[in-house]
């Protein structure tokens, strides 16, 4: 789709992006930078226009302490994995449940004792009977540029 000022966007699937973003075929990426650490290959951006994201683990609001190894369900494998050294939060293999989306629900229908996810208002968290227990304010999320662009020349893609 071509806009005013003669640039170009493009709408791409979720897997695409950081393929589109790392091999030069595209300048910026709005994206979530939590997909960057997730599929983890030692790439590392920093977003040039950061949105408030971050990850925060989740239980349900009438618990008052976790068990020492909780049951988590999340989408961010790796982030917990990390989260929890940095937090010293005790993590069994066993017990992380991952899972695509949605996984707000598994505490409250008893699945898990937790999540781990995305948070930017907690407001899907409280309308789920959620609160947060612990967090990681960092930027998560933004505007992505690709490393190969040059402002002044105008775009790294081939022309």
């Amino acid at each position: 789709m071509r806009c005013a000022g003669g640039r170009e966007f493009g709408i791409a699937r979720n897997e695409s992006i950081r393929l589109d973003i790392t091999q030069g075929m595209a300048d910026f990426a709005l994206w979530g930078g939590d997909k960057f650490k997730e599929q983890g290959d030692g790439l590392s951006f920093e977003p040039v226009m950061p949105l408030d994201l971050w990850y925060a683990l989740l239980i349900p609001k009438d618990i008052k302490v976790l068990p020492q190894f909780p049951r988590i369900a999340t989408s961010y494998p790796k982030a917990l994995t990390a989260f929890a050294i940095k937090c010293g939060l005790g993590l069994l293999p066993d017990n992380v449940i991952v899972r695509p989306g949605k996984i707000e629900r598994y505490p409250v229908s008893g699945l898990a004792d937790a999540t781990f996810d995305l948070v930017a208002t907690n407001s899907t968290a409280e309308a789920n009977g959620l609160r947060v227990e612990i967090d990681e304010r960092i930027v998560l999320g933004g505007l992505w540029k690709n490393p190969s662009y040059d402002a002044a020349a105008g775009s790294s893609l081939s022309k």
